[in-house]
């Protein structure tokens, strides 16, 4: 089973064509506030490859981990976080399963400085398997160097109008 997350009208379409074409069974997470989201979208046939994460913006200064809507957020923040002279990467994780654990790993080993920026709840969440995976796979210096941290929605029913749920979601501020 894969699962993917759309963030960007052209990522939607890449890998939703990758996943019509896949032999396995695909679920895809679409988030609501994306629904207005408007961007380029070839018209040209193209894929993008699932169980691979994108490096939206590169960056030298702290990684910010996210998928779908929380993408969207942590590029605004990287704004923000220009103008105080701090260098954001953005990684979109888009296939949480599999997890491409490789790319998140060398994006944190670069920057030292990582927050993950999760859609649903922290706790059982996918921030909690990347966090999970990241103690596994590096080494113990590293972890003594890296300082690691998540942030996500309270661990409590989202409300269904957008109203409500604004103050629920972390945004460019929070992050």
């Amino acid at each position: 089973l894969k699962v993917i997350s759309l963030s960007t009208p052209y990522n939607a379409k890449g890998l939703l064509i990758s996943s019509i074409e896949d032999k396995n069974p695909v679920i895809v997470f679409e988030h609501r506030w994306l629904h207005e989201i408007q961007g380029v979208v070839p018209k040209k046939y193209y894929k993008i490859p699932l169980g691979k994460a994108k490096i939206v913006k590169k960056g030298k200064d702290i990684t910010l981990i996210s998928s779908s809507y929380m993408v969207i957020e942590c590029l605004r923040s990287a704004k923000i976080l220009k103008n105080y002279s701090i260098n954001a990467e953005v990684v979109d994780i888009q296939s949480l399963r599999p997890l491409d654990i490789k790319t998140i790993i060398n994006s944190v080993k670069k920057t030292k400085k990582t927050i993950i920026v999760d859609n649903g709840g922290v706790n059982f969440g996918i921030s909690s398997e990347i966090m999970a995976r990241l103690y596994e796979n590096l080494s113990t210096k590293q972890k003594e160097t890296c300082q690691i941290e998540r942030i996500g929605p309270p661990d409590n029913p989202i409300p269904s109008t957008r109203e409500l749920a604004k103050y629920c979601y972390p945004n460019y501020i929070d992050i």
